[in-house]
């Protein structure tokens, strides 16, 4: 077996469980388990690949299929980034389609054929986007990625905001994906005499670009990367965000917040760490586009971050969280691809922090939209401001959501903060070269604390504080056991990261543009089990050391749990006091609008919303302007009266669509017989 072959099996594994899994669709239960047994297949086979990929010291490539007639080859491509994406993909795939499994119990079984197959072709989708080297196939990948996603968030298709979410996510992603297939369809036309999708001669073709015609090399290099920030959800283009995630099914939110979005971050990888660095570009073309890429990263880590703090229904938080988050790892690739000919090793280590801060995200995002989704399957809803007190009621999913909440603030032993951490180092002696790059650290700090304070609102207001009415007439149990399970491996792979960071920064080394291989050894150099110690040039970046940190936290934390015993206080339990006034409890308790009320006020309107005006047509409004009266009022009732026209032929008789079905057989015939003759 070639050993890229795998890639191809994944790929058509999925394809084919899609199919299956349509034919299964009367039976929910059955379908599902077969999903996750197909997935889980795929995942053990992109294990396999990562390996194989690790033991080479070179990329694997192979080419299946050739369409000559356009100059495109199906060729797979595995290096260790896309190894390590597929891995993901696949493995954030199993976990949410054994939470759907029970999660989708309430969904009538022949609706099921809207989640499943789509599910399979989705991932199918990614992986064919990671693992082929070929501009039409992968776009073709790209496609197949898209348009499983929009049937998915159109899953709950009798939901009004459903539709429209899907339908803005469809028109917004292919307005992007529309700019990356001209921004590729130019670069074909120069790659050769007869022209060819293939990774390296579109690369050439960039080159001799940039060499010659600079204008139109940046205006492909802006279009490629307008598609590639679109499907990210990097602010603004992101806008599809916060309305297609709450709207999607729960597994779905959670792919697509936790790796989806990934993978645009990937294409802008790709676009200028590899293509454009093989193109051999001038160091100023690094430097300008990487500020470009930065600025828009610390936008959206902003933006993102305080719209987030102000919303009080969950999914819709954590969609804003996912254009904050987004933004962090553009920062990194900006600062990345601004000094890849200044400075290898800068540029290493701020690539290693956003591919970190991929995988950490994944964790944490994925588990905090599933632990949403436990609480929305036995509440009900997800307002924030009608929960609280979850925490006896679901105490498992309470401390999933905990160490999803540290995560995603980036609070030391969570993956999360050692991304961050080479983040603004990275950015801060960036700032030695261009300033911009320090400010940008000071605006990834503050976003960073707005992460935590979005975090700390979504637990105390569904887990802790006093229970609303609603909460108080639940029964105490938590969700099923495939649903908790998603969460306890996500939230166990979240610390995992955090706490021994030497293996996920060895597994990001891996996945290093060829370009930045030296600048990576040496800036990790000083990494071990024990401790990570980063070098930047003669100088050391900075240390940390998690499993003393971890020693340290729980000698302090016994520390207060003896002094809270010594004191012996004692404790009652009184009702809230209302200056003597008898209240109901649920006007006294402290609900998600009260967090931070100071903030979200003062930043109310920091994500701006674009309203659509509308043509008022009035009986003084010139007729010609009333384009009803004049275009679409005549072809309505022309159409009308020609259906009309034809009910005339459905009598019910089957004697005259027998007569009907004869003469058009008679017809076609006599149309073959004068193609023949004229022939």
């Amino acid at each position: 077996m070639h050993p890229v072959a795998p890639a191809a099996y994944i790929i058509s594994l999925l394809v084919v469980g899609a199919v299956i899994a349509y034919g299964l669709s009367s039976w929910r239960k059955l379908c599902g388990w077969f999903s996750v047994a197909v997935t889980a297949v795929a995942f053990l086979m992109s294990l396999y690949l990562s390996v194989t990929v690790a033991a080479s010291s070179t990329p694997l490539s192979a080419a299946s299929w050739r369409l000559g007639a356009v100059g495109a080859s199906l060729t797979y491509y595995v290096d260790g980034l896309s190894a390590l994406l597929t891995v993901l993909v696949l493995l954030l795939g199993l976990l949410c389609a054994i939470y759907s499994v029970r999660y989708l119990e309430r969904v009538e079984g022949s609706r099921i054929v809207g989640f499943y197959p789509p599910f399979l072709l989705f991932l199918a989708g990614m992986c064919g986007v990671l693992c082929i080297s070929d501009w039409f196939f992968f776009l073709v990948a790209w496609e197949f990625m898209s348009l499983p996603a929009y049937v998915l968030i159109v899953f709950e298709k009798e939901r009004p905001e459903a539709l429209r979410a899907g339908l803005k996510y469809f028109v917004m992603t292919h307005i992007g994906n529309l700019g990356l297939f001209v921004g590729v369809l130019i670069l074909y036309k120069l790659s050769s005499p007869e022209g060819t999708f293939e990774f390296g001669a579109i690369s050439n073709a960039l080159g001799g670009l940039v060499a010659t015609r600079p204008v139109l090399a940046c205006l492909v290099l802006g279009l490629m990367t307008l598609g590639f920030m679109t499907k990210a959800g990097v602010f603004p283009m992101g806008d599809w965000v916060p309305d297609a995630q709450p709207a999607a099914p729960t597994p779905v939110s959670a792919m697509m917040a936790g790796i989806m979005e990934k993978l645009g971050a990937y294409g802008v990888m790709r676009v200028f760490l590899w293509m454009l660095v093989a193109a051999d570009a001038p160091g100023s073309w690094f430097l300008g586009w990487g500020i470009v890429l930065a600025s828009f990263g610390a936008l959206s880590a902003f933006i993102g971050s305080a719209a987030a703090v102000k919303e009080n229904d969950a999914k819709r938080l954590l969609a804003y969280s996912s254009i904050g988050q987004i933004g962090y790892i553009f920062l990194a690739i900006g600062i990345s691809v601004a000094f890849v000919k200044i400075n290898p090793t800068l540029s290493a280590l701020a690539f290693v922090a956003g591919l970190l801060h991929i995988v950490a995200d994944a964790f944490h995002k994925a588990l905090l939209f599933l632990t949403t989704g436990s609480v929305l399957y036995r509440t009900g809803t997800r307002d924030l401001n009608k929960l609280g007190d979850l925490i006896h009621r679901m105490p498992a999913t309470a401390i999933a959501a905990v160490v999803g909440a540290l995560s995603v603030a980036g609070i030391p032993l969570t993956g999360a903060f050692v991304s961050k951490w080479l983040l603004l180092q990275s950015a801060l002696f960036g700032g030695r070269e261009s300033a911009v790059f320090a400010a940008y650290a000071v605006v990834a700090l503050f976003a960073s604390v707005l992460a935590l304070a979005y975090g700390l609102k979504l637990v105390a207001a569904t887990f802790l504080g006093q229970p609303s009415r609603l909460v108080r007439e639940i029964e105490p149990r938590e969700v099923p056991v495939t649903m908790r399970l998603p969460q306890w491996a996500l939230g166990l792979l979240c610390l995992l990261v955090g706490l021994f960071p030497a293996t996920a920064l060895a597994v990001c080394r891996l996945a290093v543009p060829a370009a930045l291989t030296t600048g990576a050894s040496h800036a990790l150099a000083g990494v071990n089990v024990l401790s990570v110690t980063t070098t930047l040039g003669p100088m050391t970046g900075g240390s940390f050391a998690p499993l003393w940190v971890l020693v340290l936290f729980g000698f302090l934390l016994l520390v207060c749990w003896g002094i809270s015993r010594a004191g012996k206080a004692p404790v009652r339990m009184v009702e809230g006091w209302a200056c003597g006034e008898v209240l109901d409890p649920e006007h006294l308790r402290y609900k998600a609008s009260a967090y931070f009320w100071v903030f979200t006020e003062y930043f109310a309107n920091v994500y701006p919303k674009v309203t659509v005006p509308k043509l008022q047509v009035s009986e003084t409004t010139p007729p010609v302007l009333d384009v009803d009266r004049w275009a679409f009022g005549p072809i309505g009732r022309f159409c009308k009266r020609i259906a009309a026209a034809l009910s005339t032929v459905h009598t019910g008789l089957p004697q005259t669509y027998m007569l009907w079905q004869s003469i058009g057989a008679g017809l076609v015939l006599l149309i073959l017989w004068l193609v023949w003759r004229s022939s």
